[in-house]
């Protein structure tokens, strides 16, 4: 039996995503957490990097076939078209939502935003059992229509990613595009993949 509830089988899911005792305690929230602090490092070093803007820029989600690996240029993203994005991070419930942007009392994991270009982007992780990761997206993303819609109707060019990275190290789909669509891609956004895999597996062993 679990050593932390005694309540149900020490199989993997109950132990890695369902156990109360391991909720309550906060064990899923720094996994959660370490698995962000990842992921925002890197995104906090690329729009901060010197660029020079391009306009126009049709955004790839995947690799259509027969069609190389390289065949969108490295830097053609969402983060490529201002020089001026602001970033924050849900760190610990540390974050609220820029008031610049919307009222809300949604509290994205991630979000960047150029106030010059009037565009913004909320990504939200979660780090499911990954049976369940299809039922984790479409939950959050019904969580931030609204305000996405909100943001639409202020002004300003709203993209929402909510990417799902596996409790066990398997990283869904929807991070990959996540990171292509901004920008990361190529050796920098392989090395992040990585990095955000590794630290959910490695997390979830001090569960």
């Amino acid at each position: 039996m679990c050593t932390l509830c005694k309540d149900k089988p020490a199989s993997l899911q109950p132990v890695l995503s369902s156990c109360q005792v391991a909720l309550k305690d906060g064990r899923y929230a720094w996994r959660h957490d370490s698995v962000l602090k990842t992921i925002a490092a890197r995104l906090d070093i690329t729009r901060r990097k010197k660029k020079k803007v391009k306009k126009n820029i049709t955004f790839v989600n995947f690799v259509k076939a027969g069609e190389s690996k390289d065949s969108t240029p490295e830097g053609f993203g969402i983060l490529a078209t201002a020089t001026d994005w602001k970033f924050t991070a849900d760190i610990q419930q540390r974050m609220s939502f820029p008031a610049e942007i919307a009222a809300t009392s949604l509290r994205p994991d991630m979000v960047l935003w150029s106030q010059g270009t009037r565009q913004t982007v909320l990504l939200e992780l979660t780090v499911p059992w990954e049976e369940r990761m299809d039922e984790a997206h479409e939950r959050k993303m019904a969580k931030y229509q609204q305000l996405v819609t909100d943001c639409q109707q202020l002004g300003w060019r709203t993209w929402c990613f909510t990417i799902e990275e596996g409790c066990r190290g398997f990283a869904g789909l929807t991070v990959w595009q996540a990171l292509r669509t901004l920008g990361v891609e190529g050796a920098e956004g392989k090395k992040l993949f990585s990095e955000v895999y590794r630290q959910a597996e490695v997390s979830s062993q001090w569960i």
